[in-house]
């Protein structure tokens, strides 16, 4: 039999087919209509079929296609800063997959990249079945992944993701939006405020031109709109200095309200303190009269342990700015 008796006794599968997925089927069949000979025909003929079939399988599985389905892994972690590659295992027709954040310690302060750019707001969602995942803030999220068909059958998993803290860390948070309130890290060796050794806004990588790679402190956000939060960190920390950490209320955008500051250190995989205090700023005055809050100094020995002294002093920017008071030990 030749092709032209094919489609005309066959036309709606050829009708039917959507040119997605592409399988071949062997048909065998007889000739039975009445002007054809039915006695001395020919033996059977095995014909291959090409078939076509869209997203509905339905020429391939009398069921259509299966829904999509979709694994994590178990578990994902590493230190703050640096990036986790994650996997899924995705089995469906035409699938694709959007990673997303579902629980975070600080919202959208993470990125679907290798490298934390705060700047990069498109990156707070992923596609593909792999993707980098990092972020600065120390602590624990939950990551899911979700496969849609072309039918929008959806299936999805959820990897728990731990970024754990190293070197030295500080975070930085407050209680009131719509106002700025910025952090510092000066070190023993330039312990002025507002300078080219301060790590603040103004001067986020001030290390940067010493040669030394990866950088020393960083501040890898700067928030100025309220709550924060703001970040310092110094993977690997010096040890014949100490760090000093300072705090101050920037702009009250007109109010006259107290803000609560918070701030945590981490040294290592450790927390070692939590600081909080009140602080004021006149808008009336600039921003050099607003409270400037010295908290603690921080020193690492060659083991890689830290010692804490506690400052717990407040003054105003202009005061703080002619140099750092020296640090007065009150608990370790």
């Amino acid at each position: 039999m030749n092709t032209p008796m094919l489609c005309r006794l066959w036309p709606l599968f050829l009708v039917a087919c959507a040119p997605q997925l592409t399988t071949q089927t062997r048909v065998t069949f007889y000739p039975t209509e009445p002007s054809l000979p039915t006695t001395g025909s020919p033996a059977p003929t095995a014909v291959p079929l090409q078939v076509a079939a869209g997203p509905n399988c339905d020429l391939i599985s009398p069921g259509g296609c299966p829904p999509p389905t979709i694994q994590c892994p178990a578990a994902a972690s590493a230190p703050a800063g640096q990036p986790v590659r994650l996997f899924a295992v995705v089995r469906g027709v035409d699938t694709r997959v959007r990673w997303e954040v579902l629980a975070a310690p600080e919202a959208r302060l993470y990125r679907f990249a290798e490298r934390f750019d705060p700047g990069d707001t498109d990156a707070v969602v992923a596609l593909g079945e792999s993707t980098p995942f990092t972020s600065v803030i120390v602590g624990s999220y939950t990551v899911q992944a979700v496969a849609r068909d072309a039918l929008g059958r959806e299936a999805s998993c959820e990897v728990p993701v731990v970024l754990r803290p190293h070197g030295l860390r500080v975070e930085l948070s407050w209680n009131t939006a719509n106002t700025d309130v910025d952090l510092h890290l000066t070190q023993s060796t330039d312990p002025r405020w507002f300078t080219p050794g301060d790590c603040y806004y103004a001067n986020r990588r001030p290390d940067v031109g010493l040669g030394r790679e990866p950088p020393q402190r960083w501040l890898d956000t700067d928030d100025t709109d309220g709550e924060g939060p703001e970040n310092i960190r110094i993977d690997e920390p010096s040890t014949d200095r100490d760090y000093v950490i300072g705090v101050h209320y920037y702009s009250s955008h007109g109010s006259h309200d107290a803000t609560r500051a918070i701030a945590l250190v981490y040294c290592g995989d450790q927390r070692v303190a939590r600081f909080e205090r009140d602080l004021r700023g006149d808008s009336s005055q600039g921003n050099r009269g607003n409270d400037f809050w010295t908290l603690a100094a921080v020193r690492f020995d060659p083991a890689g342990n830290c010692r804490l002294t506690t400052v717990n002093s407040v003054t105003t920017a202009q005061i703080a700015q002619q140099a750092a008071p020296p640090p007065v030990q009150v608990a370790q």
